[in-house]
């Protein structure tokens, strides 16, 4: 079975995840509607609510400084190479963007395995931020509940392109 590719986004603890209407993830929305255009089929974990209300962010978001960000990135990095994690391992890193609240992913997996590579990801990262950073980060409230999947079924070149442009910059280009 060949590996898929997969969008993956992760929230910082107490940041609206992408199925909560009351967050802003109309730029992720309209990117998958761009998808759409492109004739890229994908499958969603959760569905996008049919508008987002931009509510006031909560006062306990967990936000990544700048520091965090670039040592986070490096350890997510390390960490999906190669034989570096028994579980991780296999995990194809096509981009990796660490945003303020917020982690999104682009990597090709067997299916079957994935949601355990990325919950293992999801958690020693918490693990060594708060190993890194013990004044700002506690391990067990770094992250969000539940993991955002997008598995794309016939990525072209053009899809990865838009998908790692936007991740990258926050803007959307068709």
């Amino acid at each position: 079975m060949a590996d898929q590719l997969f969008h993956i986004i992760w929230t910082t603890f107490e940041e609206y995840p992408i199925h909560d209407n009351r967050g802003n993830w109309q730029k992720t929305k309209e990117l998958y509607l761009i998808l759409k255009e492109q004739q890229t089929a994908f499958q969603l974990s959760e569905e996008f609510p049919v508008e987002y209300l931009c509510k006031e962010p909560k006062s306990k978001r967990i936000k990544l400084s700048e520091k965090a960000r670039n040592q986070l990135k490096a350890d997510v990095e390390k960490l999906c190479q190669p034989g570096k994690d028994r579980i991780i391992s296999g995990l194809k890193l096509e981009t990796v963007q660490i945003h303020e609240t917020h982690i999104e992913l682009l990597v090709y997996c067997q299916p079957v395995s994935l949601k355990q590579k990325v919950s293992r990801l999801k958690s020693r990262s918490a693990t060594l931020l708060s190993s890194d950073f013990p004044e700002s980060y506690h391990g067990k409230n770094t992250w969000g509940k539940g993991i955002w999947i997008a598995q794309l079924f016939n990525p072209t070149a053009s899809a990865v392109s838009t998908i790692k442009q936007a991740a990258a910059t926050g803007k959307l280009i068709q």
